[in-house]
């Protein structure tokens, strides 16, 4: 996915990318959302902003090789 031309994340992106189901997809976003807007931020229902995603489920040092 390129981050620069699609800067939103929607379930089924969310669901090839971490093997949740399409309801847990849902429930992820939903509480992303919930987060950005505690911190004063808008956003688009059922979609998500990619790297605020990829912060919170992969680590915010980026690091694609690191074990878990």
């Amino acid at each position: 996915m390129d981050k620069n031309k699609n800067r939103f994340i929607d379930a089924k992106e969310i669901m090839e990318l971490t093997g949740l189901s399409k309801s847990a997809a849902y429930k992820l976003i939903q509480l992303l959302n919930e987060e950005l807007a505690q911190k004063g931020y808008m956003y688009v229902r059922g979609r998500v902003i990619y790297p605020y995603f990829y912060e919170r489920f992969f680590g915010k040092d980026g690091d694609r090789d690191a074990g878990i």
